[in-house]
């Protein structure tokens, strides 16, 4: 079976997709933690492509909230939320192209 990814924090730390509600630094940093793309490795390729298609689409919508908050916090001129949050946008990003890329590795069935 599949574990969830990420690991989701308990729910009162949810992410508000809301960009009028305020973004706590700390709430956005456990949010957005994902695992470490080298775990997938170590998964068989079936399992390990169905967690990253399942992944992608969430980090895709994780992204689209914080571009809304960015701009919200660009608004109010609050240039240490602007920074962390670009700072998190910026990861998220790298996992998502990181992802993408081991999605694209090859695989070869080996016959039964």
């Amino acid at each position: 079976h599949l574990l969830p990814l990420p690991k989701s924090p308990s729910a009162h730390t949810s992410i508000s997709l809301d960009p009028n509600k305020d973004l706590n630094f700390d709430i956005i940093e456990k949010q957005f933690k994902f695992e470490k793309p080298s775990h997938l490795l170590s998964l068989d390729i079936r399992n390990r492509n169905a967690k990253i298609d399942t992944t992608i689409p969430e980090i895709s919508t994780k992204l689209k909230s914080l571009n809304a908050h960015i701009t919200n916090a660009k608004k109010s001129q609050e240039q240490e939320k602007i920074d962390n949050l670009q700072y998190v946008y910026s990861q998220l990003k790298k996992y998502k192209s990181v992802l993408e890329d081991i999605r694209k590795i090859p695989f070869y069935e080996k016959d039964s």
